[in-house]
């Protein structure tokens, strides 16, 4: 198990447990199936990602909690389906019968919406880098108060000399 699955297991213990756990029963979901969240949450966050046996070593404290937080975000929906498919109780009293089922999910989704205010809260921390880059202000008229991060597009050099003839859409 790596450092990163061991986030998601803390967050939401008895899904892990019933889903990934060591017995036949909890055959539902792999860790294998867990480690591609994983993995996949690494590339979409950082654009690479770290060898499970790695985790702990390549990213920060800071980093493998967040990296799990998101994780655990995406597991979710997993764990709301095969909670959706478990009885909790089967009732039987003569030929009459009564199942019910589990009422996990509001605790799911409760956890799922404290994770995504964490993670909203956290990301300035942990992708200062990532979010700034895409900062743009999009007005090129700033009263000379000079403080645009971009240019103005209109005093670009082209970037190639005009070659007649040579684009059959340029006239």
């Amino acid at each position: 198990m790596g450092a990163l699955t061991e986030v998601v297991r803390r967050y939401v213990p008895a899904s892990y447990r019933a889903m990934i756990g060591p017995s036949e029963a909890s055959s539902y979901y792999s860790l294998s199936d867990l480690q591609a969240i994983v993995v996949y949450v690494q590339e979409r966050l950082f654009a690479t990602h770290a060898d499970m046996t790695a985790e702990a070593a390549v990213w920060s404290p800071l980093q493998l909690e967040f990296i799990g937080k998101v994780a655990t975000v995406k597991f979710i929906p997993a764990a709301i389906d095969y909670w959706m498919d478990q009885q909790e109780q089967v009732t039987t009293t003569g030929t009459n019968e009564t199942e019910t089922f589990a009422n996990r999910l509001s605790h799911l989704r409760e956890v799922q919406k404290e994770l995504l205010e964490d993670i909203a809260q956290e990301a300035p921390y942990v992708l200062p880098q990532y979010l700034a880059s895409t900062e743009v202000k999009v007005s090129y008229y700033d009263d000379d108060l000079q403080i645009l991060i971009t240019p103005d597009p209109q005093q670009f050099q082209r970037a190639y000399r005009h070659r007649p003839g040579r684009h059959p859409w340029e006239v």
